[in-house]
């Protein structure tokens, strides 16, 4: 018979194990960025990270509520939104392309998902975002010249 303590003890090792695969997730994406790979494989990530892909599935669903196919979309929005910052001239197919999306369909799709708005409507609002705040700057700048 399996003392409750025992069980305690078990469900606390599996939430830990959990998180430090979680950060260890977090960890590897923001430093290898392997979303950038069109073809990326779950099996690829759990290797890498010293799993298996069924446990590496259920723990993204379960932490992040995504499957893996969204899940790496949403890393290469967030990526094709900071090529952008840097680089407002850029066109939405070169967005797409170095943010790892194999189709500009599936990119315009994810983007529209995690943000609201099409990749064409969101870039028109930061370029206006933008150019308010440097209106802003440029007065404040004019103001403590005086």
């Amino acid at each position: 018979m399996v003392a409750e303590d025992d069980i305690s003890v078990t469900g606390n090792l599996l939430c830990d194990n959990h998180q430090i695969i979680v950060d260890n997730l977090m960890e590897y994406f923001e430093r290898e960025k392997p979303y950038l790979k069109p073809n990326v494989k779950i099996l690829e990530i759990a290797d890498a990270l010293k799993t298996n892909k069924s446990y590496l599935s259920r723990i993204i669903n379960s932490h992040f509520k995504k499957n893996f196919s969204q899940f790496i979309n949403w890393y290469r929005v967030r990526e094709a939104m900071d090529h952008f910052i840097k680089d407002n001239s850029i066109d939405i197919a070169t967005m797409a392309d170095k943010s790892g999306f194999k189709s500009l369909t599936t990119f315009n799709t994810s983007f529209t998902r995690y943000t609201g708005m099409t990749p064409g409507e969101w870039c028109k609002k930061f370029k206006n975002v933008a150019k308010n705040e440097m209106v802003k700057k440029d007065k404040r700048e004019r103001k403590t010249a005086r």
